[in-house]
């Protein structure tokens, strides 16, 4: 526990001294959805465009928050503190739990609060908002985890933005595309509580295993 508090303030301190990094993945969510919100077609019917919008604001999301954790432990990396937590830290999972959960409520979060406003420029329905939100809740968890673990396998190499997106984009595809679907069917007044609770499920089970898999590569990372 001392470990995840530890490392969870140790997050929030980092963004308190570079709050451009979270700032970037905010402004990114923010001016690709004015863009979309100019050119969607406003001749679309209602039905059709909100599961159009619905897809764009996932995939918004996905790319903001692929953004946010680009930089996940490179900073730890650079100065040497990475090496001091591998040393010293037994074990490492309650450290990376509380490293990834406070890159989500730092960085991702403020993504999630920017949804209704992404919504409202897209003219997504209202009654659609709660489920979008709700989904997305679920869907940020996992695109930090995998953002996180896609980090921490490129970690050292210079520019690593796009070699981290071919790692980890194929992850992203299913939780992409169940979260999408329970939303657009809810849009749709069709069932979507099946889609919505394998969704949580997935999430909570990549919380339980993706920090081992990441304390793991972390380790090995300070070995070569």
């Amino acid at each position: 526990m001392n470990g995840f508090i530890s490392s969870f303030q140790r997050t929030a301190r980092l963004t308190a001294r570079h709050p451009l990094d979270a700032a970037h993945a905010v402004a990114f969510f923010i001016i690709v959805t004015s863009l979309i919100s100019v050119t969607v077609d406003n001749a679309t019917t209602s039905g059709n465009r909100d599961a159009f919008v619905i897809a764009i604001m996932w995939v918004v999301v996905l790319l903001a928050t692929m953004l946010g954790c680009a930089a996940a432990y490179s900073q730890d990396y650079e100065d040497g503190s990475l090496e001091l937590l591998v040393a010293h830290q037994r074990p490492l999972f309650p450290s990376v739990l509380g490293s990834m959960m406070g890159l989500w409520f730092f960085s991702t979060l403020p993504i999630l609060l920017c949804v209704p406003l992404g919504a409202w420029m897209l003219t997504l329905s209202t009654s659609v908002w709660w489920m979008l939100l709700l989904t997305l809740l679920a869907g940020s968890i996992v695109f930090t985890l995998f953002g996180v673990l896609g980090a921490v396998l490129t970690l050292g190499i210079g520019r690593n933005g796009v070699l981290m997106a071919l790692l980890v984009l194929p992850l992203y595809v299913p939780v992409l595309l169940l979260g999408v679907g329970a939303c657009q069917r809810y849009a749709n007044g069709e069932t979507f509580e099946f889609a919505l609770a394998s969704l949580f499920a997935i999430a909570v089970a990549l919380v339980t295993f993706v920090p081992f898999a990441i304390a793991a590569l972390l380790r090995v990372s300070q070995e070569y």
